[in-house]
């Protein structure tokens, strides 16, 4: 319409035989004019929010599509229920340790960490991780070796974090 009002008035001032200057508006990026309007502002606006809208909803139908698909495909993994496992061997319980006959002397000094969880000996903590273990993958595991770490092991690995967090350059 605006292109066909031009032409025209182009073909009216040549028959007429007049110059006449036309101002051309300037555009600038994005198919604004250089003075954008408050109508072409809230235009914008609006296109914004309405992308960002579509892209939300249909990232929620692809979550819902894609939970459908779970449900329908693999019902006991998707609603949690363990498949029928065979149980493992029963572990022996462990007899608390025999208290031990008080000494005659005066002076008790206390005894160092024997454990590595305060109220638990290591084969009550390994019993019960093991079980934890078992429950978590669904299958017999075994615990194969157990050995606590000393204080020596406990800087050795703070040692080498350290050095490794160092040697990032930031």
């Amino acid at each position: 319409m605006r292109m066909n009002r031009t032409l025209s008035t182009l073909a009216l001032a040549a028959t007429s035989g007049t110059s006449l200057a036309v101002a051309a508006e300037e555009t600038g990026k994005g198919g604004f004019s250089a003075q954008a309007t408050v109508g072409q502002l809230i235009e914008f606006q609006f296109t914004g929010l309405l992308v960002v809208f579509v892209v939300l909803g249909s990232l929620t139908v692809l979550c819902y599509l894609i939970g459908w698909v779970l449900k329908t495909i693999a019902p006991d993994q998707y609603y949690g229920k363990a498949k029928a496992v065979k149980p493992a061997a029963p572990v022996a319980k462990v007899p608390p340790p025999a208290p031990k006959p008080a000494a005659a002397t005066p002076a008790v000094v206390a005894p160092a960490p024997t454990s590595i969880h305060p109220g638990l000996t290591d084969e009550q903590l390994m019993a019960i991780l093991a079980v934890a273990a078992t429950e978590a993958l669904g299958q017999a595991v075994a615990v194969v070796s157990f050995r606590p770490l000393g204080s020596m092991d406990w800087t050795w690995s703070i040692q080498g974090r350290v050095q490794h967090h160092t040697s990032h350059a930031l």
